[in-house]
């Protein structure tokens, strides 16, 4: 008399749901990566959305000096980090047009990166920015940024004009800047009416 080896059979079901897991699992991971890591050339412009969050970090280069939005004037925020790979297209673009526009402040705010990683990609591609060490990412998720790069244009009055999600090209860049500078000069004229 031969015994049977009784050999358990999973029924149809489980491994249904189990591929079914599987699948949505990478999906969700590649939809938040892809937030994340926006990497194509349009990037996508959003209108205003109130008031700017106010932060104070310490600066990437000296951390005994703060870095925070400047009072009263126009300002083009930069969210960028090391480990970003459109922000190496992008950053030596805002670097250089900050170079070239003296009416709207520039500042940077370094995300979720290391200190000394963040210095040496500045260095790399050339960046003076004042810009803050955010390694906590707290400021992107006070301003509902979606990933990395992220651009926010504030007017004088604090308000936020428009932000950019993903990478953004010059022209773009200088046309958002235009828009800025010419709704902070009707603000201006209306104080003086």
């Amino acid at each position: 008399m031969s015994a049977a080896l009784a050999v358990p059979v999973r029924k149809p079901t489980v491994v249904r749901w189990a591929v079914v897991v599987s699948i949505a699992s990478f999906v969700g991971l590649a939809l938040v990566a892809g937030l994340l890591v926006r990497g194509d050339s349009g990037g996508s412009v959003e209108a205003a959305t109130g008031s700017a969050p106010t932060f104070e970090l310490p600066d990437v280069n000296d951390p005994a000096t703060t870095v925070s939005l400047p009072a009263g004037e126009p300002t083009v925020l930069y969210f960028f980090a090391s480990w970003c790979v459109p922000c190496r297209k992008e950053l030596p673009i805002v670097e250089d047009v900050s170079k070239s526009r003296t009416d709207v402040a520039f500042v940077g705010i370094n995300h979720l990166d290391q200190r000394d990683d963040a210095r040496e990609f500045m260095k790399t591609y050339g960046s003076t920015l004042p810009t803050g060490h955010d390694p906590g990412g707290n400021v992107l998720l006070k301003y509902r940024l979606r990933g990395l790069p992220a651009t926010v244009f504030i007017d004088a009055n604090g308000d936020i004009e428009s932000t950019i999600h993903g990478v953004l090209t010059r022209d773009t860049l200088l046309e958002r800047i235009d828009d800025l500078v010419a709704k902070n000069s009707q603000v201006l004229q209306g104080r003086t009416d």
